[in-house]
């Protein structure tokens, strides 16, 4: 078909553009998963902001943890990763499975061989009590009267690694405690 091409490139232009009204008129507008999912991060965020972390988004979400954060407890430094799963239903939260659990374990461990490393960016630390957990935070968002609220429905700490300080488990329960993010 001739023109095919510029057809489609202008189709897709009209779509972006009104993607948002086009859908409202059909009684099918809302935001995305993926948008839904940076409200529920940022829910998280400000959770463990509250708790006294200094906590960050990973852009994009491109790594197996959606919120990392770093404060000092004492005698260590506590190093939280989380990863945030939601939905507008406790029935249909993705659940981390055990492949899911895995793989932010690994990252875990990139991350303590990266601060161990002599050339790490945080090479100042690296002789430092650290303890790196990480975790998982499941919210179910309600939608009234156009106004999103989330709750959390469960958060939970699964790994332990610790550089220059034992993981006992007088820390791990304590660390347990802060995973749950009630604040």
């Amino acid at each position: 078909m001739k023109n095919f091409k510029e057809f489609v490139a202008n189709i897709v232009l009209k779509w972006s553009r009104h993607k948002k009204k086009l859908l409202e008129s059909q009684g099918l507008g809302g935001l995305s998963n993926r948008q839904y999912g940076d409200l529920a991060e940022d829910y998280i965020l400000e959770k463990v902001q509250a708790l006294g972390y200094d906590a960050y988004k990973t852009p994009g979400s491109r790594s197996p943890a959606d919120i990392i954060a770093v404060t000092w407890h004492y005698n260590f430094w506590h190093i939280i990763l989380i990863q945030v799963k939601s939905s507008h239903s406790i029935k249909t939260i993705y659940r981390l499975n055990q492949d899911d659990k895995d793989e932010l374990s690994v990252f875990n461990t990139l991350l303590k061989n990266s601060i161990k490393a002599n050339n790490s960016i945080l090479n100042q630390y690296n002789t430092d009590p650290i303890i790196i957990s990480s975790g998982c935070a499941y919210v179910v968002r309600k939608i009234i009267n156009e106004k999103i609220t989330h709750t959390l429905d469960n958060a939970y700490a699964f790994n332990f690694t610790g550089i220059n300080i034992e993981t006992s488990e007088i820390k791990k329960e304590y660390l347990k405690l802060i995973h749950k993010l009630s604040v």
